[in-house]
């Protein structure tokens, strides 16, 4: 099979949950297509139950998805893309599928295994969207055996922090455990994004850079209207009209897609 001219954008957050990462996942991939000229995937990995990138992008999550592919039940990828129901010509989704965390935890597929089917699966998707990025919107917390083929398949890694006193200690412990060893194989752009209402309000951005491997620091104010849009209204927020604090996550939105488009496209020559 051809390898298709792709860039694997992954998005993690470690342990913590609650960071903003899936609504700045959800927001971006619904941007990129105009910014970047091409279709984009969302790959859905909530293993955790919250399915919560699919149902924001009006996908419904109770077909088949990511990790019934991977675990070898489902073996053509047209069963598991769904298109959005915004800009459904450019933006698809592939749902988690019925896979949970302890069931992924526990399979018997191997690491390798689950390494082959993730780079045969999102090559196969690339193909089949002609796609030029796939986001993949990893859990909180994911299970081993499904996080190392993800990383290890990522051409960019978005760290999602929230602000708060320990983010220093939580991106060192990702660096040392993941991002340092998979750089001895594979060089990465790592870009670290820390959601604080507040920018500049301390020297915490300087402080924080040096994990940003190749990549940027960008803070994004998830602003509470954000929060509203996405629990409430189950609508990306950028969808609504930037009018108050709504503009500055627009503004910082922009800021992310940018970025992106920019070491994408860099990626791809």
């Amino acid at each position: 099979m051809l390898i298709p001219n792709f860039v694997q954008v992954t998005y993690y957050s470690g342990t913590r949950g609650g960071t903003g990462k899936t609504t700045l996942a959800v927001n971006t991939a619904l941007a990129l297509p105009q910014s970047l000229g091409g279709r984009v995937v969302l790959v859905d990995l909530g293993v955790d139950s919250t399915d919560r990138a699919s149902r924001l992008l009006g996908v419904d999550s109770s077909i088949p998805g990511a990790t019934d592919f991977l675990m070898g039940d489902v073996n053509d990828v047209d069963q598991i893309i769904a298109r959005s129901a915004y800009l459904p010509n450019s933006v698809f989704v592939v749902p988690p599928g019925r896979y949970r965390s302890y069931q992924v935890i526990y399979t018997d597929v191997s690491v390798r295994r689950i390494l082959d089917r993730w780079l045969y699966m999102v090559s196969a998707i690339a193909m089949r969207t002609r796609a030029r990025a796939i986001l993949v919107d990893l859990p909180a917390q994911p299970p081993q055996n499904l996080l190392i083929p993800v990383l290890v398949a990522s051409h960019i890694i978005n760290l999602v922090m929230e602000y708060s006193s320990d983010v220093e200690d939580v991106l060192r412990e990702i660096d040392d455990e993941y991002v340092k060893v998979l750089a001895i194989k594979v060089s990465k752009v790592v870009n670290v994004i820390l959601n604080k209402a507040f920018p500049g309000v301390d020297n915490q951005e300087a402080r924080i850079r040096n994990y940003a491997h190749g990549g940027a620091v960008i803070t994004v104010p998830m602003v509470p209207e954000v929060h509203f849009a996405t629990a409430v209204k189950l609508k990306p927020a950028i969808l609504l009209e930037p009018k108050g604090q709504l503009g500055a996550f627009r503004k910082a939105v922009d800021n992310v897609v940018k970025t992106i488009t920019r070491q994408v496209r860099s990626i791809l020559g």
